[in-house]
């Protein structure tokens, strides 16, 4: 039989006890007030509001504001995008209703490396397989996207920003309409650049770049509810990493869309929209051109280009419900090259994709 017994020192650490809780702090009270929003799975932002944090260089930067996502950074730009844990080609990005991809396989070059968020009137977040109108993504989709301006007489409408800031930061947007009740042109320039950042201990961390980007939109508005619009964009940028041994030179863009869309047709056929697309990316990744070189040089140039379309028809239902359908086609083709004599050298093919979807 076993016998045990109290020690001193046991019943001094007991008798502690009680007298240790009654010395507990009670803090204030700290009060956080929200709003609910209307739909938690769909986001709506209007990237030309002003806000903080100051704003973003590219299209990840400003997403990583979003409940939800986060971002995997590489230095001032190229930063990939992560929704609820989930990126890459589970996170489907579209640019005025085209498909647009990367090129780099170590995702240098995400598709919102490419994109400047305050070219854009509105970007939506649609967070899960909500909708199969924009195609099939696990994650979620981001929509960047641009309104139809519109006139009642002619008239110019213009919009302007500029920002300064520490480590260089440079940027400036010029947008600018013309138009009537019958049609619009509207331009856009947008610029943004910084210089390398220092962190607290004064070590300089590579992240600089340089981005240019411009827009012409052509549309036709004959009546109030027809809409035909040509788009041309290009764009080029480059940037420093701090996370790999290699830089982005080159992120070159050239994309071209036409969109058709007719609403009320009658009574129960509320809209049908053609949406065809060609989004092409061109980008290099080297360990020589934007940072010294030691030891054997290397350089990657992939390119990508998608070609697609989508018609969309929304039918009005009993009860206040609307079906939206369609069917959408998109072509997806990846190319590389390598060495520093790239130039000579002939594209060889790495990828073809090509998908068909009914919604």
């Amino acid at each position: 039989m076993a016998c045990y017994s109290l020690t001193p020192l046991a019943m001094a650490v007991a008798m502690a006890l009680p007298l240790h809780a009654a010395e507990v702090q009670v803090l204030d009270p700290m009060v956080v007030v929200a709003s609910r929003p209307a739909d938690t799975l769909m986001v709506t932002l209007d990237p030309k509001k002003p806000g903080s944090p100051m704003p973003a260089a590219d299209g990840a930067g400003y997403l990583k504001n979003i409940t939800g996502m986060s971002m995997v950074r590489k230095g001032g730009l190229g930063g990939d995008p992560v929704l609820r844990g989930m990126g890459m080609s589970r996170l489907n990005v579209q640019v005025d209703g085209g498909m647009l991809a990367g090129g780099c396989g170590g995702r240098m070059d995400p598709p919102t490396a490419y994109l400047f968020p305050q070219s854009f009137d509105r970007i939506r977040v649609l967070k899960g397989p909500q909708s199969l109108e924009h195609g099939a993504a696990l994650a979620g989709t981001v929509l960047f996207e641009r309104d139809q301006p519109r006139f009642s007489e002619p008239g110019l409408m213009f919009d302007a920003s500029a920002l300064y800031g520490s480590a260089g930061r440079d940027d400036q947007m010029l947008d600018g309409t013309l138009g009537s009740e019958t049609g619009y042109l509207r331009t856009q320039f947008t610029h943004s650049d910084a210089d390398d950042y220092e962190d607290g201990h004064g070590e300089r961390v590579r992240s600089f770049y340089r981005r240019e980007n411009a827009i012409a939109q052509l549309g036709w508005t004959p009546t109030e509810q027809t809409l035909i619009e040509l788009t041309a964009e290009r764009s080029n940028a480059r940037a420093a990493y701090a996370d790999r041994m290699m830089d982005g030179p080159k992120f070159d863009r050239e994309s071209f869309g036409l969109k058709a869309r007719q609403l009320e047709i009658n009574d129960w056929w509320r809209r049908s929209e053609l949406t065809l697309w060609d989004n092409y990316i061109d980008h290099i990744m080297d360990n020589f051109s934007l940072r010294p070189s030691n030891g054997m040089k290397r350089l990657s140039n992939p390119d990508r280009e998608n070609q697609g379309g989508r018609w969309a028809n929304d039918i009005a239902l009993p009860g206040a419900l609307v079906l939206t359908a369609g069917l959408d086609t998109n072509r997806d083709q990846h190319r590389g090259r390598g060495g520093v004599d790239y130039d000579s050298k002939p594209r060889m093919q790495t990828l073809s994709f090509d998908q068909d979807g009914r919604f």
